[in-house]
């Protein structure tokens, strides 16, 4: 399959297409009509892409840089009816599902903000899914006196219709390992061997079970995990988790991913068919996200978590989890070199100020 046409800067992609947009510099071949295939071998590692992006090179031409072996495979399912050239992106005036994900739920939470966050939800129907961290740790967790009554009130929750994943076990980061899904460099559980993994895993589920909490779902603690977890979930009777990049739920190692959002002010602007996930913290919330959320759940298609996990999930294979982590690495890389850009800004303003 050959990209034809004018010069293109940017790569869309789903389930089932993709288009690219060459950029007109950047990357090796840039700019010009080779076929995929002969580019295949271009790709560039994690680490690679990491360095790219904090130099400066576009997010979206680092895609294109680094996805070349997995548009290969992609581009095999494109409907026959498709010309090489085509522009597939999302039609105009579709909005994508929506659902929710809450993190850090524990005892001693901000709870002002949960129950800000909560009403609105509530006020619109819309159940979210819980993150309950088992056997919390992590003091930064740690905002107001404890509450008695949490496990009642989690239970109720559920009783409601809200659906509860386990926020890890103890929500403390022992390694910097980003794992298969490098968003962070830093885990409770990437890079711990397959035992302890297990151990934690098995503890933190016997834990909720024993203040009448039920769930097969789990939520990694800074997104990041390996295939010791994936094996560790297996064992232990977890079916999904919530995490990777997509527009559908996908099956892989015998578990489902349910898609959290790559960028979600794209998604509100572009629309398009599909569902994902936007990820929140209650406890670092300002007035104005939660006027940002207000607006979403009046003009999208928010969907109760429950619903999500309703829906059929595709098969996985390699290239797709390749992908996911290379696009996990690219906004870890941006999401710094900002930092680093903003914090230039602030020694700059106070040397001249």
């Amino acid at each position: 399959m050959i990209a034809r046409g004018r010069s293109r800067r940017e790569i869309f992609w789903s389930d089932r297409k993709i288009t690219v947009r060459f950029a007109p510099g950047g990357a090796k071949n840039a700019g010009t009509n080779v076929p995929i295939r002969e580019k295949a071998h271009s790709g560039i590692s994690p680490a690679g892409a990491a360095e790219n992006a904090a130099r400066g090179i576009g997010l979206k031409v680092l895609l294109m840089q680094s996805f070349q072996t997995a548009a290969t495979v992609l581009t095999h399912r494109l409907p026959r009816s498709a010309k090489p050239h085509a522009r597939i992106l999302p039609q105009r005036g579709v909005r994508m599902k929506i659902a929710i994900r809450m993190d850090d739920i524990t005892a001693d939470m901000d709870w002002d903000r949960f129950l800000r966050f909560q009403s609105l939800l509530d006020a619109h129907g819309v159940r979210a899914l819980l993150g309950v961290v088992p056997d919390p740790k992590d003091p930064a967790l740690s905002i107001d006196p404890p509450r008695e009554d949490f496990w009642q009130v989690v239970r109720q929750l559920q009783e409601d219709g809200w659906t509860i994943a386990m926020h890890g076990c103890h929500h403390i980061y022992t390694t910097k390992s980003g794992g298969l899904f490098p968003l962070n460099h830093f885990s409770e559980f990437a890079g711990v061997p397959y035992a302890e993994q297990a151990d934690m895993i098995r503890t933190g589920k016997e834990m909720l079970a024993s203040h009448g909490i039920g769930t097969d779902l789990f939520m990694a603690p800074g997104h990041s995990f390996d295939r010791n977890t994936l094996a560790a979930l297996r064992e232990n009777g977890f079916t999904g988790l919530t995490d990777g990049f997509g527009t559908a739920p996908y099956r892989y190692c015998g578990l489902v991913f349910y898609p959290i959002s790559f960028d979600r002010g794209s998604v509100i602007r572009k629309g398009g068919s599909g569902v994902t996930t936007f990820v929140v913290h209650a406890d670092t919330m300002t007035d104005a996200e939660f006027a940002w959320y207000e607006s979403v759940l009046e003009k999208q298609d928010v969907i109760s978590y429950a619903e999500l996990k309703e829906m059929p999930a595709e098969r996985a294979g390699a290239a797709r989890m390749w992908q996911n982590r290379m696009m996990a690495a690219a906004k870890h890389a941006a999401v710094r070199a900002s930092e680093l850009a903003h914090a230039g800004r602030r020694k700059k303003q106070g040397q001249t100020g």
